[in-house]
């Protein structure tokens, strides 16, 4: 029979391991999003040819945002406005926000994909639809194409105060 402690720290195992594998998978996307094609010179792959609604999930050249994704991570960082009732609740966490970067650069169809709290899936979803447009829209088979897109947004309190 297991104890409270024993199921304690396997709950807690079980939190580091899939906050791991999120930090993973943010990395992941955001490498592959700074990824530059290695040999330009070899020919697309053949495809079935898109309709112009479609949205790709994996381009040859993914939506650039002016300045990189750096800049887009200081958008967010800079526009976030941490709920009052969250901050009173001490509410934290990482809420995954996905959008689709249209052909024109423009961002659409935002969603919460993982949420943690009304107040802070709401402010990550009006920062997100605030996003100014794409600078370059993503690339398939040398057309502009839209392409899904994901960010985690981190709400973290200062525990100093």
């Amino acid at each position: 029979m297991k104890t409270n402690l024993q199921n304690n720290c396997q709950s807690g195992t079980r939190i580091i391991a899939k906050t791991i594998m999120i930090l993973i998978v943010s990395a992941l996307l955001m490498s592959c999003s700074d990824r530059k094609d290695k040999n330009p010179a070899s020919p697309p792959p053949t495809a079935v040819a898109p309709s112009d609604d479609t949205v790709f999930d994996t381009v040859d050249i993914m939506p650039e945002f002016a300045g990189g994704n750096k800049a887009l991570i200081q958008y967010l960082s800079d526009n976030i406005k941490y709920p009052e009732e969250a901050k009173a609740n001490n509410t934290m966490g990482k809420v995954l926000i996905s959008f689709v970067v249209e052909k024109d650069g423009s961002v659409d169809n935002v969603k919460v994909v993982r949420g943690i709290d009304p107040n802070l899936d709401s402010e990550a979803l009006r920062v997100v639809r605030s996003l100014p447009d794409f600078e370059k829209p993503g690339i398939k088979n040398g057309k502009e194409v839209a392409v899904n897109y994901m960010v985690p947004i981190n709400f973290m309190l200062d525990s100093k105060k």
